[in-house]
């Protein structure tokens, strides 16, 4: 099977002082239905990694109850029928991909982030891929 794959990527330059920022494990929050447009979320991501700021979301991953994450949002890219973002999460401390069929809340927060040195957009998707 063929996928289709949009991409946009934002420059942002490095920084080796980003701050940790580790953030508890927030509690789960009740399961709900899907309700964000795909546009919207495309478009504020895109103005979240333009000005550097963190987006928070309610995240529905496959094996868990809905929970918020917080992350540094670096590129968006289009898969088949949905949108997937890029970004460093501070829950998990690390690289994660946030699909957008699976964001049930989204909001963009007043805080701005310094981009990290160690993320990479290629190296990422070459674990992911298995490659490196």
């Amino acid at each position: 099977m063929r996928r289709a794959v949009q991409l946009s990527l934002f420059p942002i330059a490095a920084n080796d002082n980003a701050p940790s920022n580790r953030a508890a494990h927030p509690p789960p929050v009740p399961a709900e239905r899907p309700t964000l447009d795909p546009e919207v979320f495309r478009r504020r991501v895109i103005q979240a990694i333009q000005e550097r700021r963190v987006c928070r979301v309610v995240y529905a991953a496959t094996d868990e109850v809905p929970r918020p994450r917080e992350f540094e949002p670096y590129a968006i890219i289009r898969v088949d029928d949905h949108w997937s973002v890029f970004g460093f999460c501070r829950l998990r401390q690390g690289l994660r991909t946030f699909r957008s069929d699976r964001v049930l809340r989204f909001e963009l927060l007043d805080d701005a982030f310094t981009p990290r040195a160690s993320v990479s957009l290629e190296r990422f998707i070459l674990r992911r891929r298995g490659a490196a």
